[in-house]
């Protein structure tokens, strides 16, 4: 477990290098600490642990769904700040993309597994905790944009005109 806590603790160095990349955050040396001192965290909490035996394509997976999750907060952050989207417009778009690679990657490496009677069967005799995971999931979702929404309020880009609440360096 502590092996993929350091490979999600690089999470927001890579959001943070997408965010400046594109000018929808400036470089602030305070936010590089902040984020050098949670890396530093979960390397050292994880540090001596030996179960690092993974396969190359699980950890390939993990550093690209840190990328795509980075470019996924990187454009919610521009419709919901630039664009002044709502909530549910924000999910209006990212919607479908989401729910299409979704679909891909559930017909790539769970198809054989889902059609089986066994796992279906399942599905039919819980239905009530599919429905609230799917509704779970809804609500993580419009949480997150959220928190984007109301993190890009409280700290807005200097550069895009906006007066930042950060301190300054």
């Amino acid at each position: 477990m502590s092996f993929i806590q350091m490979v999600k603790a690089f999470a927001p160095v890579v959001t943070f290098v997408v965010l400046v990349s594109f000018k929808l955050d400036r470089f602030d040396v305070n936010v590089v600490l902040a984020i050098t001192v949670i890396v530093a965290g979960c390397f050292t909490a994880s540090y001596g642990q030996t179960e690092a035996k993974s396969a190359q394509l699980g950890l390939a997976c993990m550093l690209i769904c840190e990328v795509a999750e980075a470019f996924r907060s990187a454009g919610m952050q521009y419709l919901l700040a630039t664009k002044s989207f709502s909530l549910f417009d924000g999910m209006y778009y990212f919607s479908p993309a989401t729910l299409l690679f979704l679909c891909v990657l559930v017909y790539l490496f769970e198809w054989a597994q889902l059609k089986d009677p066994e796992h279906l069967a399942a599905i039919s005799e819980n239905p009530f905790a599919f429905l609230a995971a799917s509704c779970l999931g809804f609500f993580v979702n419009l949480a997150s944009l959220a928190v984007i929404q109301n993190a890009v309020r409280a700290f807005p880009n200097p550069e895009s005109g906006g007066d930042s609440l950060r301190p300054r360096v």
